[in-house]
């Protein structure tokens, strides 16, 4: 990989650890989620000092001759494992706000209820 592009990724992945850093400290992104994205910046961070080499060996592994085509697998991957991770954490506040609305309701009906019993 040429120098040029090394540097290109380095400081993405800087930018992007940097984004986190700000996103978190101006409480936009959760401590909880911003673990996943520091750890993509670290991953991108550590492929930047990769040889070309170890890209190759990676792509052999997986069955591929073409190692850009393997990364590009790889991070398919892993967006998808955080899609998925988001998707659960969804489901489960959805879940969450369905459930505090009824019990919402059910004191709010049990208000009404004790405001007859008291006029």
């Amino acid at each position: 990989m040429p120098l040029q592009q090394r540097f290109l990724i380095f400081g993405v992945a800087v930018v992007l650890m940097l984004a986190i850093f700000e996103l978190v400290r101006k409480r936009r992104l959760r401590e909880e989620y911003a673990w996943l994205w520091l750890l993509a910046g670290v991953v991108i961070l550590i492929a930047t000092f990769v040889p070309m080499e170890g890209l190759r060996a990676v792509a052999n592994i997986m069955g591929s001759s073409n190692p850009p085509a393997a990364i590009f697998f790889l991070g398919f991957c892993a967006t998808t494992f955080l899609c998925l991770q988001f998707s659960v954490r969804l489901s489960r506040m959805t879940e969450q706000i369905k459930n505090l609305g009824q019990k919402v309701s059910i004191l709010e009906a049990s208000l009404e209820d004790h405001k007859d019993e008291v006029e």
